[in-house]
């Protein structure tokens, strides 16, 4: 990846923020001439993003005049506001010094600031590191994770372009990366025995705006990774997505493509402008089909980031403004209650031990009468084989059978709950996808290998093998929030 800001740019960004720093307006801030009204939008947006800094020490990067200051010294126990234009300082502390007793600001660079480790539980910056270069974003975040505590935050969120192809670079000293340069910055990024978990990664409705939500977490000896590093390491890593979207149809990895996909979203009756979260979103192509036939907003929701990659990059191309997508876990995500009209899920939860937690969470997620629709993998109750035994071992899969299934929605207050046994139509659906696969062989080879295609082809027969044995299956669950919960 090639630097994007040599060392003289820091003194072109000093001179273009002194002439643009006149007023130390919101204006100037923004570099918009609208900018009043457009923060009007994207302010408790971004605010919404934040995890909890009630009573939190919070230290925020490229602070500016204090836009979002204010806001976050309302709830924090105290505030590091740091900015590199010590114009933007003198009316932060005008605007929010008088105010709040519990900020500290502070005129620095970044690039040379010096704190003590462990200091902040969350770490806020608003389009800051489009000033840096490679190595200082990376730099950083180095610094970053040595400055949060354990289980600390960082957000960031910043202006990005989409397509492949060099780093690109604007007439003011702003260089623009694509979302995944981004992601492949702070990924790598360890301290010690503790690393950063890029964890959430959420587009907006500005095709051109990204925040992200990077967790410092502990690494204990002897740990195997995160389950988004395994999946996006092995099942869903990009050939394999790849190789699934060619079986399953493009912008899909989940059993029937779009045939099944149109079955079971026709179920919900959507209507335009409902809210919709697709839990396990994976390349987008359900998202996109419930925005663009029924006029739904759907935010997808995934755990790989390779899988919310590619359905961005498929946002590009859209007509769509009414998808946005997220990499996040959904067990440890929150919503505000009574959000979303209907939870779509399709071989998603699988993956998950705990379903009834989830459950009880996504129920909170719905309006009154709001709906779910899950289809997933369960399995046959009573013992299972050790080939069985081995497969669930090696896909991290928590399967349970349908009964039991339909039943913890039961327990944790759903009601018109309707349970589907589908395996033989599952089967069907495996067995035709089979033949079809077997068909395409020399192109598919073309395109990746012979020992890919030997791989897919085993591993599709013996999933049609565990399924009309009887011992893999398949449910489709359909349930309603009680209108007077």
């Amino acid at each position: 990846m090639a630097a994007a800001v040599s060392a003289q740019t820091r003194e072109e960004m000093m001179e273009f923020w002194n002439k643009h720093s006149l007023a130390q307006s919101v204006e100037e801030m923004m570099l918009d001439s609208k900018a009043k009204h457009l923060t009007q939008h994207e302010h408790p947006e971004v605010l919404s993003m934040l995890p909890s800094i009630k009573g939190k020490d919070v230290l925020e990067l490229g602070a500016g005049i204090g836009r979002f200051t204010g806001d976050i010294a309302g709830e924090a126990r105290h505030v590091t506001a740091v900015d590199f234009m010590q114009s933007f300082i003198d009316k932060n502390k005008e605007n929010n010094g008088a105010k709040f007793n519990n900020i500290d600001f502070v005129c620095a660079d970044v690039t040379k600031l010096e704190l003590p480790k462990g200091s902040f539980d969350v770490i806020f910056s608003n389009w800051l590191l489009m000033y840096l270069s490679d190595e200082e974003v990376q730099k950083l975040a180095e610094n970053l994770l040595g400055w949060l505590r354990n289980d600390g935050y960082l957000f960031f969120r910043e202006s990005c372009y989409h397509s492949s192809g060099d780093i690109k670079k604007s007439d003011n000293p702003t260089v623009y990366r694509t979302p995944q340069m981004y992601t492949d910055l702070f990924s790598a990024v360890k301290e010690d025995k503790c690393k950063g978990i890029f964890s959430a990664f959420e587009h907006k409705q500005n095709k051109h705006q990204f925040s992200w939500l990077w967790k410092k977490i502990s690494i204990k000896s002897g740990t195997k990774g995160t389950v988004q590093e395994f999946l996006d390491s092995n099942q869903y890593n990009k050939s394999g997505i790849l190789m699934y979207e060619r079986i399953f149809g493009q912008g899909f990895v989940c059993p029937g493509g779009m045939i099944t996909t149109k079955e079971f979203v026709g179920r919900l009756n959507l209507q335009r402008d409902q809210e919709v979260l697709d839990l396990g979103c994976g390349v987008g192509g359900s998202a996109f089909y419930m925005a663009n036939t029924f006029q739904a907003h759907v935010l997808g929701l995934d755990l790989s980031a390779n899988m919310i990659n590619f359905a961005l990059q498929a946002y590009e191309h859209s007509k769509s403004s009414r998808v946005q997508f997220e990499v996040s876990d959904c067990t440890k995500r929150d919503f505000s209650p009574e959000r979303f009209d209907a939870v779509y899920s399709r071989d998603a939860i699988l993956h998950i031990k705990d379903k009834k937690s989830l459950f009880k969470k996504i129920l909170s997620w719905l309006k009154p009468g709001g709906q779910l629709l899950v289809t997933d993998y369960c399995c046959r109750s009573g013992e299972h084989s050790d080939h069985f035994k081995q497969y669930l071992k090696e896909r991290q899969y928590h399967l349970i059978d349908v009964e039991s299934y339909g039943k913890l929605l039961l327990e944790v207050g759903f009601e018109a709950v309707t349970v589907e046994n589908r395996t033989r139509q599952f089967g069907d659906i495996i067995e035709n996808e089979l033949e079809n696969f077997e068909k395409s062989k020399a192109e598919f080879i073309k395109d990746f290998s012979e020992k890919d295609y030997t791989s897919m082809l085993a591993s599709w027969s013996n999933k049609l093998s565990r399924c009309r044995g009887g011992e893999q299956t398949w449910g489709v669950f359909h349930a309603r929030k009680p209108a007077s919960f």
